[in-house]
């Protein structure tokens, strides 16, 4: 205190009325306490006029290397003091380092500020971008209004930044506004407000300066400022109603800054030359005076035409202090701005007062700010602390919760049959290879793209589609500074989706600005309408769940686009079950635990455990983890993705015949518990007569575990024998294909069976586990459906589910680029075994076994094990009854030491066995033989699927069991899920 008053007696020494200053600074919104005017009485007393003078500058800045202005700042800093500095393309690390250096060179710290509306990847690569306001508007929810500003002031504080350029506080109601639309919060005046507050408030918590723009409202223009004066052609009453709401509300809940628009107000501002930001009506008398404002006052960057058209860059820097700007962004022509400013001080058009006021006003921002405590920016981990977890979270979160439905005539939406192709018909440029690989994780969507030259082409491909998606990003948005090439190309589009959308149902996806529908023209085209507001991988993703029905629409619109679709509309419908995409937060697991996976798999891959992996996980119907490790084969040549397709091995006694059954069990015409002679009559005189399908299913019946039917068909070197059993080349006497180019004798199926029907069974009843089961119940299964059992299966669920990367005899379908060879067989057919099955069993059956025959990718397996999940329901549809399905996932014999379910794995009773001790002992599922497993967990509601191909190049390679990966893998799954 005794140093406040020696500073006093020396400020009023020196004739400076700091007193009154003080006591106006002590109303701004960022004042703190008193060694806070201490602190900037002791810098602003020390400075010359000409340090003063710099401090209402904030200059523009780059980080990128093209555009680095680095001399330029640095000479500015140095010889004309500015107070700030405003960061614009670049990237992180480098920007933090200029920061840095800057921050050294400056006398007074330098207030630094960024446009980071939607977060500092509106300026900064290597950075997630952030929702716009809009989407957050079309939300309905406040609380994401927090959320996003908390991220972006994180991401402000930990560049080193103070202050950030938003919120936009502008109510839109302009449909043809070609500068603000997304970047309101919409045009209702009250939301607006109450989202710009949750904003402001964010920034506050986290010692970040927001400044709201654009003062007085920018949200009824159709002209961007950028390149000329726009028009705000509204009265006095229109503007206190609408555009100075959010502003008055904004000011009452303590804003520390303020950003003046270039308009041309008439209602306000007489002189039509003289831009809003140049205004003292608008600056001193309305916002200062009527509105009683205190805090920082910043001009729009004075570079713009909007401002520079008024005169001469001294003349414009001049006028805006004067109309009562305390900061001017973006100025030009500095030096002789602060000659004109010490010429105007000297005559006494600027009072030295003003010119203390303002550099108070900065000067207490920056203390609010933590600048009287300025620290260096640390780079370390600089880039992994502005793309958290959390903030990934958010972004889903909010992305899913804005799409907007605003049409769906005679429930368009959502797409449930999915056993006809559907197309997708995209105009414009972008690829949407997201959406486009996420529309086929439901169904089968042809991909479309209409050019300049294809439109015929493509409209006679489309004859055969009952449905349409329409995709659109604002395809002609560069055009619109060309109307006339505007207006012609948008003219060609409608033609042309008035001709693709007759007699079909059309679905617009509209993956853009909703004010994109007032250039479609005829909505009628238009069964459904679904708006996801703007491009994003994430929104491409929800645009496909959304589409069917994976997840519902929940948005509310936040603009009027006609009088058909107004402001707050929305429609929805319920989901119908089928999986969708989140994030491990979102569904309480922690992605940092999770991220163990990626080091397991990692570490097994270099050790030779396996070439390569799929590894997915679901929980609460949501795709939360989902990677592909490796490679095809240890050569490295073809890296593994998501839609390769593995030998699955044992896992398709689960994902054909096990499904197969309780689907005759739930129409009465298989009974568990009858003897399996009932359905094969030709058993009544074996050992096998007595036993039933339930004995048999549950590895309980005596059977033995295999028999190596393929041994008994080589010659004496271990070779197929082409003498008695093989031949070349496919002919009526041999049509069983066993592999490339070898085919097995057409009667040996016969024989096979036969050797199985009178094998003898073992001593003990006890549990072993057995492939012959299968055998017989793909006979019994084959003889009543009068179908083989690949196409019934198709047929009944693959089909209907949309399944597509699920099948047997997978070269018939896909190339073998999309195949991952799963052994090379050196005891049987002698080559690697790439499409063709790996279990010789089931290759002697010709590719479809009961117990083993089928390819697929972790997604499809994922989605007949949610399916199970969820009672035999999924995509609207149900399977099976939930009571089948819960008989047949309980286990069968557990008094009898058998964990086993009726054709479900089940976990160990004790001891080890096929899953982690952690699990649920409701979870059921089964573990192949090259490497694989799918398992899921009604309690914690997850789903787990490991593919890989240990058995290549030898299925000696015991690593994956010996080193229990696959159940390790599922303890990290568990140790990831929060518990409360």
């Amino acid at each position: 205190m005794k140093n406040f008053f020696i500073l006093f007696i020396f400020i009023l020494s020196n004739n400076i009325a700091f007193s009154q200053i003080n006591e106006e600074m002590e109303s701004t919104p960022f004042y703190v306490n008193q060694e806070q005017e201490i602190w900037v009485d002791s810098i602003i007393s020390s400075m010359s006029i000409d340090e003063k003078i710099g401090q209402l500058f904030q200059i523009d800045a780059f980080s990128n290397d093209r555009n680095s202005n680095k001399e330029v700042v640095e000479n500015l800093i140095q010889k004309y003091h500015i107070g700030g500095v405003i960061f614009f393309k670049g990237n992180p690390v480098s920007q933090v380092k200029l920061t840095n250096h800057y921050q050294s060179i400056s006398k007074v710290p330098l207030l630094i500020a960024m446009d980071a509306e939607w977060g500092v990847s509106m300026r900064l690569s290597k950075v997630k971008r952030l929702p716009m306001q809009m989407v957050i508007g079309a939300t309905n929810n406040k609380s994401n209004s927090y959320s996003i500003s908390d991220i972006i002031a994180k991401e402000c504080k930990r560049l080193g930044v103070q202050m950030s350029y938003s919120p936009v506080a502008d109510v839109n109601i302009n449909p043809k506004n070609p500068i603000i639309g997304r970047r309101s919060f919409g045009e209702n005046v009250n939301k607006v407000s109450e989202f710009s507050i949750s904003s402001l408030n964010a920034y506050t918590d986290n010692g970040v300066l927001a400044c709201a723009k654009h003062f007085p409202g920018h949200g009824d223009t159709s002209q961007d400022s950028h390149k000329t004066l726009p028009a705000v052609n509204a009265s006095i009453e229109r503007l206190e109603e609408v555009e100075f709401v959010p502003f008055r509300e904004l000011i009452n809940n303590k804003l520390p800054a303020v950003m003046v628009a270039h308009l041309r107000i008439p209602s306000l501002e007489p002189d039509t030359k003289l831009p809003s930001s140049l205004s003292p009506i608008i600056i001193d008398s309305l916002l200062k005076g009527d509105m009683n404002y205190k805090g920082l006052v910043l001009s729009d960057a004075l570079n713009m035409k909007g401002a520079s058209s008024f005169g001469s860059s001294v003349d414009v820097n001049i006028q805006a202090f004067k109309a009562g700007n305390d900061m001017l962004l973006y100025p030009l022509d500095i030096a002789n701005t602060i000659e004109e400013f010490k010429k105007q001080i000297k005559n006494g058009d600027i009072e030295i007062d003003r010119i203390n006021y303002s550099v108070s006003k900065i000067l207490m921002a920056k203390y609010w700010s933590g600048l009287n405590n300025l620290r260096e920016v640390q780079t370390k981990n600089l880039v992994r602390d502005l793309n958290t977890i959390e903030s990934n979270s958010i972004i889903y979160e909010i992305t899913k919760e804005s799409f907007t439905l605003i049409k769906n005539e005679n429930n368009t939406l959502p797409i449930i049959d999915v056993s006809k192709p559907i197309a997708n018909v995209v105009f414009g440029k972008d690829s949407f290879k997201i959406l486009n690989n996420s529309f086929n994780d439901y169904a089968v969507v042809d991909d479309f793209r209409i050019n300049d030259s294809n439109f015929n082409s493509v409209k006679n491909s489309l004859n055969k589609y009952d449905k349409i998606i329409i995709t659109l990003d604002n395809p002609f948005y560069k055009l619109r500074r060309n109307k006339s090439a505007f207006n012609k190309s948008l003219s060609k589009m409608q033609r042309q989706i008035d001709e693709i959308s007759k007699n079909k149902d059309v679905i617009l996806n509209l993956i853009g600005d909703p004010y994109s529908l007032l250039d479609l023209g005829n909505d009628a085209n238009f069964d459904a309408i679904l708006i996801s507001y703007k491009n994003s991988n994430i929104s491409q993703k929800y645009s496909a769940s959304t589409i069917f029905g994976a997840d519902s629409p929940t948005g509310v619109l936040p603009v009027s686009i006609s009088d058909r679709y107004k402001e707050g509309m929305n429609l929805s419908y319920p989901i119908i079950g089928r999986l969708s995409y989140s994030t491990p937060e979102l569904e309480d697991m922690d992605s940092n635990i999770l991220s163990e996976i990626d080091s397991i798999v990692d570490v097994a891959i270099l050790d030779s455990v396996m070439p390569g992996a799929q590894v997915l996980i679901a929980r609460n119907g949501k795709i939360i983890y989902n990677k592909s490790f490796g490679y095809k084969t240890y050569k490295k040549k073809e890296r593994i993705n998501g839609n390769h397709l593995y030998d699955i091995a044992s896992v398709t006694k689960i994902m054909a015949t096990t499904p197969l059954v309780m689907s005759l069990v739930d129409k009465d015409e298989l009974n568990l518990d009858s003897p399996i002679e009932q359905y094969l009559p030709e058993l009544d005189t074996t050992s096998k007569a007595k036993i039933t399908i339930r004995e048999m299913m549950a590895h309980y019946a005596k059977l033995q575990p295999f028999i190596p039917f393929y041994s008994t068909t080589l010659d004496k070197k271990g070779y197929p024998d082409k003498e008695k059993y093989y031949s070349f080349n496919f002919d009526s006497e041999h049509n069983i294909k066993v592999s490339n180019n070898l085919y097995l004798r057409s009667d040996m199926k016969d024989s096979l069976f036969n050797e199985m029907f009178y094998s003898e069974l073992r001593d003990t009843l006890e549990y072993k586990y057995s492939d012959l089961p299968y055998y017989f119940l793909k006979k019994i299964i084959e003889t009543k459906e009068k179908r083989t059992l690949d196409k019934l299966v198709y047929k009944e669920f693959y089909k209907p589910l949309g399944l597509q990367r699920i099948t047997y005899k997978p070269k018939n379908k896909f190339s073998t680029k999309s195949i991952v060879p799963s052994e090379k067989d050196e005891y049987f057919r002698q080559t690697i075994l790439l499409g063709d099955v790996n279990d010789p069993g089931a290759a002697m059956l010709g590719g479809v076994g009961g117990h083993a025959g089928v390819f697929a990718n972790s997604h499809d397996l994922a989605v007949m094990m949610q399916m199970y999940l969820q009672g035999g329901y999924y995509g609207g549809k149900r399977y099976f009854n939930e009571s089948t399905l819960e008989e047949f996932t309980s286990c069968q014999y557990c008094d009898k030491g058998n964990r086993r379910g009726i054709g479900f794995d089940k976990p160990q009773l004790e001891g080890p066995g096929p899953a982690c001790d952690c699990i649920s002992y409701l979870s059921f599922g089964h573990s192949g033989y090259t490497g694989t497993m799918a398992w899921a967990d009604p309690d914690e509601k997850i789903v787990y699927i490991f593919l890989s191909n240990r058995t290549f190049p030898s299925s000696k390679n015991t690593k994956l069991i010996d080193q229990n990966i696959r159940t390790n893998i599922q303890e990290i799954i568990y140790k990831s899920i929060k518990n409360e």
